[in-house]
């Protein structure tokens, strides 16, 4: 029965946790004075770490979307066209890919794994969502891309100084949304030994 108790506050205890990490999203990409480089934000680790540390698929999703919408939902209305825009599926498409390598780190959750899936996440995430941008560009938008393999190339050569602060932010939240988990979950065992 404790071990039953133990579990759902463990699971209400890391939503909060995930629920805060989320609102921390929010801010990071609607207030400007949180803006230290372009595409700096911890949605992508909280995208990664929802997959590692959530079994319940629906919760999983939640957060890291949630955290998207909300935020676009604001920027849109502060200034349109910056929140919703023609490519913005393929920004969502890369938190689905970023949540599912969350799920295979999911029973291997040592520096390494989570090292290597953070680095490959804002890859991804690079790759797919300037893919989109090549993939919708029109002659209303700001840079026109040929559609050829030399736009393609060109639209990854522009991309690049967002690459920086995507990698950034997704080393450093997932330093701390799972360092942090481990240091929770050390001393709740630890407590937990000493109460028996």
């Amino acid at each position: 029965m404790a071990s039953a108790s133990s579990n759902t506050t463990s699971t209400r205890t890391l939503l909060l946790v995930l629920g805060g990490i989320t609102l921390l999203s929010v801010l990071f990409r609607t207030v400007p004075g949180l803006h230290i480089w372009n595409n700096f934000s911890p949605v992508g680790a909280l995208a990664l770490f929802s997959g590692a540390l959530l079994w319940n698929k629906k919760w999983m999703f939640v957060f890291p979307i949630a955290a998207m919408l909300i935020s676009d939902t604001i920027k849109e209305i502060v200034a349109p066209g910056t929140g919703f825009y023609a490519d913005i599926s393929y920004v969502y498409a890369s938190f689905f890919v970023i949540l599912f390598l969350g799920m295979l780190i999911r029973n291997n959750k040592r520096p390494v794994a989570i090292f290597g899936a953070s680095v490959l996440g804002s890859v991804l995430f690079f790759l797919i969502t300037n893919f989109g941008a090549w993939m919708s560009n029109s002659g209303t938008s700001l840079i026109l891309y040929t559609h050829d393999i030399n736009g393609l190339m060109k639209c990854y050569g522009e991309g690049l100084p967002f690459f920086k602060g995507t990698l950034s932010s997704d080393l450093l939240f997932n330093a701390i949304f799972f360092g942090g988990y481990y240091l929770f979950a050390q001393n709740k065992a630890e407590l937990s030994t000493v109460k028996n």
